[in-house]
């Protein structure tokens, strides 16, 4: 079981030494994360001018917030872009 560093006894210099060990263990991790996350919300910019296009209304700011996948609100967008043109063939 690994010991959780916040609850060790351990002198403040190699307390914070431990710390910066762990932090730089998962520094890669955060960037992947952060990266990834970008480009999602790069996607979804990208998607409210497609669906502004389309004549169909997308709140990218909304999407970002919520955690929305960009394939998940692509297939919204293109649900509503195809039943808004089935309207029009009625």
């Amino acid at each position: 079981m690994a010991a959780d560093l916040f609850h060790l006894k351990l002198p403040g210099d190699r307390r914070r030494a431990a710390v910066a060990v762990r932090k730089a263990a998962i520094a890669g991790d955060i960037a992947g994360a952060l990266s990834a996350d970008r480009a999602r919300c790069a996607d979804l910019v990208k998607l409210a001018a497609q669906a502004t296009s389309l004549g169909v209304w997308f709140n990218a700011a909304e999407a970002i917030r919520a955690g929305i996948p960009a394939d998940e609100a692509r297939e919204a967008v293109m649900s509503a872009a195809a039943n808004k043109k089935g309207d029009y063939n009625d």
